[in-house]
């Protein structure tokens, strides 16, 4: 993922199974950062010592998203040009897809100074599903917010097959990290009755906007059983 900033500076971030997410300045590969997960921390004794069991380890195993906030620009003709202005910010989210179960979000609007925005386990398996920037409106708000839509994710055992974990999706505040909705929230709502979900969701939610007034209202999703859900 490139960050593409005012003056020609452009960044580009990579996760590793070492388990750090690097920064890199693509003009003369130089790094900016780089950022490891403290849960990751376990992993350098095994690895500097070749010992691991089973022999890989797996770190920042998960693609990243990007935003670039241009809602702040203090040029209005810049809004929408894709580069990182002035009055702009930038942030990267990331799971650990093999690696952990941990989400996070940094704010790398000055890459030479990150910092980290926010970090949580929302569900029960390995964080495998990209987060999905969207905006939406939720109640008590009058404008849409941006917010994150990821699957549960997924676990497997020593052996390679699934075990339990990872059967929901989740919404949540791009900006503090808090759950803004969940389909166990929409399972535990009697008036709805709907259809458990039971099985791990560990790839890409599709999101749509169907009635075109800015904020998500439908969700399309896969499950390892084999079923495809949608959610309004």
């Amino acid at each position: 993922v490139k960050l593409h900033m005012a003056g020609g500076r452009n960044v580009i971030f990579a996760g590793t199974n070492e388990g750090y997410l690097h920064a890199i300045n693509d003009a003369d590969g130089t790094e900016a950062f780089a950022y490891m997960p403290s849960e990751l921390l376990i992993n350098i004794e095994p690895q500097f010592h070749n010992t691991a069991t089973p022999k890989h380890i797996y770190g920042v195993d998960s693609p990243i998203t990007l935003w670039l906030d241009e809602s702040a620009s203090t040029i209005a003709a810049n809004i929408g040009n894709g580069i990182l202005d002035s009055g702009e910010k930038a942030y990267r989210f990331f799971g650990l897809r093999r690696g952990g179960k941990s989400y996070f979000a940094l704010e790398v609007t000055d890459p030479d100074n990150p910092s980290l925005v926010w970090k949580n386990s929302y569900g029960f398996g390995d964080s495998w599903s990209q987060p999905v920037l969207a905006q939406l409106k939720w109640k008590p708000n009058t404008t849409t917010k941006p917010v994150l839509v990821f699957g549960g994710g997924y676990n497997e055992d020593a052996s390679g097959i699934e075990t339990a974990g990872g059967n929901a999706v989740y919404i949540v505040d791009a900006l503090t990290g808090s759950q803004v909705w969940s389909t166990k929230v929409a399972e535990a709502d009697t008036t709805l009755a709907p259809v458990a979900i039971t099985n791990a969701v560990p790839a890409r939610i599709r999101v749509i906007d169907v009635d075109r007034n800015g904020s998500i209202d439908r969700l399309y999703f896969g499950d390892t059983g084999g079923n495809i859900w949608r959610a309004d």
